[in-house]
Order: C-alpha cells, then sequence, then structure tokens
C-alpha cells in the first residue's frame, strides 16, 4: 500500500526523526529552564507572621514588612565593606562565642524595649570576627522566634526587636 511505501522511504523517516529530535530538544531546553528556577526559587525562605507576635496597637502605625534573610545578609555586606581593612586583625577566637553574643543581644533587646534597635546599632564592634560572631547570633535569635527583624519600607532601616509572646 502506499501508507507502507511512506514509512520505508529513509528520506521520510529521516524528516520525522529529526522533527522529533527537534521537539526533544525543545522539550529538554524548557526543562532546564523550570530545573533552574526551581534551583533559584529554593534559595529563597518565606515566612508568614506568627500569630503569637503579632501585637495589636491603638495607635497606626506604618506597616511592617517581613525581613529576609537576603535584606539581613545585604545588610552585613554594607556593615562589613564599611569597617574594611583596618577593622581586620586576629584576635583570640575564645572570646567571640556565638552563645554569648546571643546573650548579649538579648539583653541589649530586653534594655531596649518595644520599638528594639537599629540593624546597624547592634554591631558597634570594628572587629571583623566580633561582627560575624553577632551576626550569626542574631541569625540564630531570628531562626528560634526569639527576636523579630521588621522594615517599615523595602530597602528601609532594618529593625531588631526581641519577640513578642502571649503566655
Amino acid at each position: 500500500t502506499e501508507e507502507d511505501a511512506e514509512e520505508e522511504d529513509p528520506e521520510v523517516l529521516r524528516q520525522e526523526l529529526q522533527r522529533q529530535l527537534i521537539e526533544y530538544q525543545k522539550f529538554k531546553k524548557i526543562s532546564q529552564v523550570f530545573r533552574h528556577a526551581e534551583e533559584e526559587q529554593s534559595w529563597l525562605y518565606t515566612r508568614g507572621a506568627d500569630p503569637l507576635l503579632l501585637e495589636e496597637d491603638e495607635e497606626e502605625e506604618a506597616p511592617k514588612l517581613q525581613v529576609t534573610v537576603f535584606d539581613l545578609i545585604s545588610a552585613m555586606q554594607h556593615l562589613i565593606e564599611s569597617i574594611g581593612e583596618e577593622g581586620i586583625h586576629l584576635v583570640d577566637i575564645d572570646e567571640l562565642e556565638v552563645a554569648d553574643m546571643r546573650t548579649r543581644l538579648l539583653d541589649t533587646l530586653e534594655d531596649a524595649g518595644k520599638e528594639g534597635v537599629l540593624f546597624h546599632s547592634l554591631f558597634q564592634t570594628r572587629r571583623a570576627l566580633e561582627v560575624v560572631a553577632i551576626f550569626l547570633a542574631l541569625l540564630e535569635l531570628i531562626k528560634g522566634n526569639l527576636v523579630v527583624a521588621q522594615q517599615a519600607s523595602n530597602f528601609g532601616e532594618i529593625r531588631i526587636s526581641k519577640a513578642v509572646r502571649d503566655e
């Protein structure tokens, strides 16, 4: 029959295989784009507001935006750049325990009260290792929901305060 003749024609088979190969390559490229987008998305961390941390205020305040890890890292980069080379020197690592920094941060935030403190004010030291230890302690406290980081607007000052818990 005529269909059998077309199927056996090598040129028709070659063209059909080329069409299928091109279609396969398109799907492969699309899947790579989706895989790359998925990998990029996996680096993002979003967290909804914890109902225990929400506090109703009679006064109307500017809306607070959640601060992402990337916002904190960006603020940290600016801080490290401001320290520069003169702030880097050898330090005995024993005096820079992250646990001690956590305690010190909690004390500072307790003293600051409800308003909290500005992110950059936590880093009054010029010692790079101490800055890193404070930053790690801050990340641990945020992860443990002991403190919150908020902004009044995008790219605004980051304010750190103790988490408010209903008991």
